[in-house]
């Protein structure tokens, strides 16, 4: 019972943060389900395209948002910026996901 409550607490802690801040905006669409370029994009496939002349934000990594490159040029633009990644009704969103296994490893 006490991990269910630290991790609603948690999560209660970071959606009021993001509310508070301003941050989060809004969230990539299902057609385009990878954030990346800042934030500014969505991208199809959870890869980035690979561009030599670019470097490290476009060397075909798995899409992330310091990716300035979307395999197969397969993006969108955000709906409204800064997005994170697609948001499916019961399941939480990557950024979120990563967040609670960085604060897991503190536990």
């Amino acid at each position: 019972m006490r991990g269910k409550v630290l991790h609603t607490a948690v999560l209660l802690i970071l959606l009021s943060g993001m509310l508070a801040d301003g941050v989060q905006t809004g969230f990539c669409e299902r057609s385009h389900p990878y954030v990346y370029n800042s934030g500014s994009h969505c991208c199809k496939v959870p890869r980035e395209h690979y561009d030599a002349e670019y470097g490290p934000p476009c060397d075909g990594s798995p899409i992330s948002l310091s990716s300035g490159c979307c395999e197969g040029h397969q993006y969108a633009d955000c709906p409204e910026v800064p997005c994170d990644d697609y948001f499916a009704k019961g399941l939480c969103s990557t950024s979120y996901q990563r967040t609670l296994s960085r604060f897991h490893r503190f536990l």
